[in-house]
């Protein structure tokens, strides 16, 4: 393994947020918030926006020091008087980047729009054009289309400019216009509730448009940060120091280090406090380029799924995987074949689907053979229609069901927002869950584990509860390769404690076993989750011949 995540560095200064701007002959700028004439709302809600995506800015109410950044926020709705058509005009067209929250006025011709139109009937937003340029990171189902409470929204008629993000009724949330060497963005996203999907898009553009720029994430607690400036990164200021901690999101590298300071070493961290491997690389003119190791430039495991010391100790990261068996799977294999494929996968806990119309002998049998080769096996119930008060009582008797075979465990995999009636009654579906999840916990045996599958986006509110009447909960990480990502999102389970949290991933979702394999290991490390499951053993297997096709 190539420890790279601390590197010494001869006499060189990390010089981190400027570039190539038309209005400062070759100085190197950063973004700046224009703060002239804006209400304290409309700052408030951009502010919380830029820092989610982990922007470093700058303030400023000097229209002379905006024109100097590369990339500019503003509030659209503000004073007539503070539009400067021509000036903001020269600056795009000169290779500026211009981001209008709720442009109107001159600002609307600017940004590409003709006209907007208000309404209270939109009720999703879907980000378009996938697969180009900035669109990546909103590749997630639930980023790339977004629903929307009942509230009034402006959407913008198409001009000269294209929508990026559309409401249902083909008016753009966000708009954009090339002139020139730049572009004007015009947004009218509702802060808020689209604050997830925007912060992604937002991160996005500032990487393209801010050449060696650090987005900035938090400080792990306990950690000092040498580069700590407050909450932003002033536009004009350098980083520098002996020993530079440097605390960025892993799509701020590459860096550019300049030469000519006594910086010892340099080590950099992005989310999580979770050390970024990098290399050096020298350019021309004696600075040199901090980039991050490609994945195959790591050394690759000799095992289908690598096996490390788990932070835990005596416990390896592999000490509990898993994987999911739906009802046809287990129709159409033998429990020999079945139970071969588990152990080939490494994996010691069955998930096994049992709806009404498996045969309880054959499930029997199966326990049986699991059992005697050391599996543990957890009967799963997925049916929605349980959440409904009034089949209580066909409840009860399904669940003594099921009681009566020998499984080690109950896993419920009802997912309350996966129904039409999620988007306006969240709240009273989240507490029929919580109710149903009560009575299962009064109606399996003491000695039975009771399980749960969460998605990631579950109310955050909510887990607490859930975490008090079940012996573990699944997060479901689908859709996202990104260790990083995946860190994110099981952020909010880790206050459950990691005995408590357990990995939901699909193999499906990554390029190649061993893909697969250094994601769970990074993951792992920085959570020190012990417990990962994967989504279904059938998809798994047609996934394994594929990439052994490929090859």
């Amino acid at each position: 393994m190539i420890p790279p995540a601390r590197t010494p560095l001869n006499t060189v200064l990390l010089c981190s947020l400027f570039l190539f701007s038309p209005y400062s002959s070759g100085s190197e700028r950063g973004a700046l918030l224009f703060t002239g004439a804006a209400t304290p709302e409309g700052l408030a809600g951009i502010e919380r926006v830029l820092e989610r995506a982990a922007i470093p800015y700058g303030k400023s109410d000097d229209l002379s020091e905006a024109l100097e950044a590369s990339i500019v926020f503003l509030q659209g709705d503000q004073e007539e008087s503070l539009f400067h058509e021509g000036l903001w005009r020269r600056y795009v067209a000169g290779g500026g980047t211009l981001v209008v929250f709720h442009p109107d006025r001159g600002f609307l011709s600017l940004v590409g729009a003709s006209s907007f139109r208000l309404s209270s009937s939109r009720r999703r937003l879907t980000w378009v054009g996938r697969g180009e340029e900035g669109m990546e990171a909103l590749d997630a189902p639930f980023l790339r289309s977004v629903p929307l409470p009942e509230r009034e929204t402006l959407g913008y008629l198409p001009g000269e400019g294209r929508g990026l993000a559309l409401f249902e009724d083909g008016t753009g949330a966000v708009v954009e216009r090339a002139l020139g060497r730049g572009s004007a963005y015009g947004l009218s996203l509702p802060l808020g509730e689209a604050d997830e999907s925007l912060s992604q898009w937002l991160g996005s553009l500032y990487c393209r448009r801010v050449p060696f720029a650090v987005r900035r994430v938090p400080a792990p607690k306990g950690e000092s940060r040498a580069d700590d400036q407050g909450p932003a990164l002033p536009v004009k200021t350098i980083l520098s120091g002996r020993n530079l901690k440097v605390f960025c999101h892993p799509s701020s590298l590459p860096l550019r280090v300049k030469e000519g300071q006594r910086l010892e070493s340099i080590t950099l961290f992005g989310e999580n406090g979770e050390p970024i491997p990098f290399v050096s690389v020298p350019l021309a003119g004696g600075d040199t380029e901090v980039r991050t190791i490609s994945p195959r430039e790591l050394p690759l495991s000799p095992s289908f799924l690598e096996r490390e010391e788990s932070p835990l100790g005596e416990r390896r990261d592999d000490s509990l995987r898993g994987v999911y068996i739906w009802s046809n799977t287990f129709e159409d294999y033998s429990r020999k074949a079945l139970l071969d494929r588990v152990a080939h996968f490494g994996c010691r806990e069955i998930f096994l689907s049992y709806p009404k119309s498996m045969d309880p002998a054959a499930a029997t049998l199966f326990l049986r053979e699991a059992h005697e080769r050391g599996f543990i096996v957890h009967g799963v119930v997925t049916d929605t229609s349980w959440l409904d008060p009034s089949k209580r009582s066909a409840v009860s008797e399904r669940i003594q069901e099921i009681v009566a075979l020998p499984f080690d465990g109950l896993h419920v995999d009802i997912e309350p927002h996966t129904m039409d009636e999620w988007e306006d009654q969240q709240e009273l579906l989240t507490e029929r869950f919580i109710d149903l999840l009560a009575h299962f916990r009064s109606s399996v045996p003491g000695s039975w584990q009771l399980s749960v599958a969460l998605v990631s986006t579950f109310p955050e509110t909510a887990l607490a509860r859930i975490s008090s009447l079940v012996d573990r909960v699944g997060v479901m990480v689908y859709w996202i390769e990104s260790p990083e990502r995946i860190v994110v999102k099981l952020n909010p389970f880790l206050k459950l404690g990691e005995e408590k949290t357990q990995l939901l991933l699909r193999p499906v979702d990554f390029d190649s076993p061993a893909e697969l394999s250094r994601c769970i290991n990074r993951v792992l490390r920085v959570t020190g989750i012990w417990k990962v499951a994967f989504h279904d053993l059938e998809r798994w297997i047609s996934w394994e011949k594929e990439d052994a096709t490929e090859k």
